[in-house]
């Protein structure tokens, strides 16, 4: 990739990070993430594993990140294992999650305490993954610029990729060799389906 698109990049990410200070303090209108929403993301997956999901990789919402906290509750609740990340030097390791741990919105990078667990890297394991930006055409997505995600699911091709984001967030964009796409997106209003061969697919 060539310096103009590296450039064209970050002027993208400032100006979602700008628009999503604007937002109010609540980070807006924050997901309904519902048993309905669920059966959606579960649906996308068994058709692109084929099998049931056993475990899942959440995040504990920035101020202006969309709240995944009632859908991780409620995930809980079903007795799925769900995992929560925080960086341990320039590394993503993961904590099991329990309720107590979703009491509080985090104002800053979260780092919820415990021991870390290796997060299952199998075909059942589906991975949140938030986004200042994600493309519904290709299911490329723009982070915050440090790469986390993308060191992590490099070479990880069995988890399933559902991208985190506002529904005013999703726009065309430009990728780099290391990104990793999304495969499904999630959004206040709705659950999109990356088509193959660049077409999108509205599935809730």
């Amino acid at each position: 990739m060539d310096k103009s698109t590296r450039v064209d990049k970050s002027a993208i990410r400032e100006d979602h990070r700008r628009r999503r200070l604007e937002r109010r303090a609540d980070g807006g209108s924050s997901p309904t993430i519902t048993a309905r929403c669920w059966d959606v993301i579960t649906e996308a997956h068994r058709t692109s594993r084929g099998g049931a999901i056993t475990a899942v990789a959440a995040f504990q919402p920035m101020r202006h990140e969309p709240d995944l906290r009632p859908l991780t509750q409620w995930l809980l609740e079903q007795g799925l294992p769900v995992y929560l990340p925080r960086m341990h030097d320039d590394d993503m390791e993961w904590v099991r999650a329990g309720s107590s741990l979703l009491a509080q919105r985090p104002a800053r990078v979260p780092a919820p305490p415990g021991i870390a667990e290796p997060l299952p890297g199998d075909s059942g394991t589906v991975v949140l993954v938030p986004a200042l930006a994600i493309d519904p055409g290709t299911g490329l997505r723009l982070g915050y610029g440090a790469g986390n995600y993308d060191r992590f699911l490099s070479g990880r091709d069995e988890p399933f990729r559902v991208g985190v984001c506002f529904d005013d967030e999703l726009r065309e964009l430009t990728g780099e060799s290391h990104d990793i796409p999304v495969e499904a997106i999630v959004t206040p209003a709705r659950v999109l389906r990356v088509g193959s061969l660049g077409h999108r697919g509205d599935i809730g």
